[in-house]
């Protein structure tokens, strides 16, 4: 699948519109013959740019060479429901769900998130309150939740505390009524900082969400005896980023952000596929970040 990423991407510069790719590729309730007919994108031709492009590149792979690949994709494709393949098609090229929201839906959210902490019992909301009210009251920071969980309030104070809890567990009880800042991080966060694993784009795609590039090939030196990188130390880094750098733009908060992972490796090098323990605690965080994965 990795080597067939490039050929796609080179085939398909220009990504077409939601509407025109429904028009132009094949009924999707139908099976997809090929992987690059249900991208809606052409044959490479001989001679073409295409070609050039991969003798350029030194791929000696015939075009058979992809066909198995090619041959999996078509197959796991075929699976899916209509609706699933429309939102992989919308995935693919960009095609965003924005939240639509107006200065008097907003009003509504934050009156109905705060009847729903008044009439529930939330404790870590109640101790964050105790150490700085200001900031748990604060609209900007109760819009991320709401935005997060399409403004049902009942959802969005329920991660509300499930965040505060591990905002707790991660950086301790006394710093979760502020900001995590660069110096909230230990020397082993820093290295994984700057080692580059978790990497937040400068652009956006073309719907305008964020983009977050996670480079795993570096998790295959976690083994390294130099390094003491754990999944705590991953956590904290990523939560440091999310909070730091990307939700508090709101346009990331309402068109939602795009995860990139690479996980190319030099050869004869191993992944360290993280243990199921570790994948279970990264899960439990990600579920309480307040952010739309689009």
């Amino acid at each position: 699948i990795r080597s067939l990423q490039p050929q796609l991407a080179y085939i398909c510069p220009e990504p077409r519109s939601h509407s025109k790719l429904i028009s132009t590729t094949m009924d999707l309730s139908q099976p997809a013959p090929s992987m690059l007919s249900f991208l809606g994108c052409n044959e490479p031709e001989a001679g073409s740019s295409f070609a050039h492009h991969r003798r350029y590149e030194n791929h000696n792979e015939s075009r058979t060479g992809m066909k198995p690949a090619e041959d999996l994709l078509s197959s796991e494709l075929n699976k899916l429901s209509l609706q699933e393949r429309s939102k992989a098609l919308e995935d693919l090229h960009c095609v965003g769900e924005e939240l639509e929201e107006t200065p008097d839906m907003i009003l509504q959210s934050l009156e109905e998130f705060d009847q729903v902490v008044k009439a529930g019992n939330y404790p870590m909301y109640n101790q964050a309150a105790s150490l700085n009210r200001a900031y748990v009251e604060d609209s900007s920071f109760r819009l991320m939740f709401l935005r997060a969980n399409s403004y049902d309030a009942q959802k969005a104070v329920r991660q509300m505390e499930n965040h505060l809890h591990q905002k707790a567990q991660y950086f301790g009880e006394d710093n979760i009524a502020r900001d995590i800042r660069l110096d909230d991080l230990n020397a082993e966060d820093i290295q994984v900082l700057l080692s580059g694993f978790l990497h937040v784009q400068a652009e956006r795609d073309r719907t305008g969400r964020g983009i977050l590039c996670t480079f795993s090939h570096l998790l295959g030196r976690w083994n390294h005896p130099s390094s003491q990188w754990t999944m705590v130390n991953v956590i904290r880094v990523h939560y440091y980023l999310m909070f730091h750098m990307l939700l508090p733009i709101p346009d990331v908060q309402t068109k939602g952000l795009v995860i990139v992972y690479y996980d190319s490796l030099p050869e004869g090098e191993k992944l360290n596929i993280p243990s199921i323990h570790d994948f279970v605690t990264m899960k439990a965080y990600e579920s309480t970040v307040p952010i739309r994965y689009t």
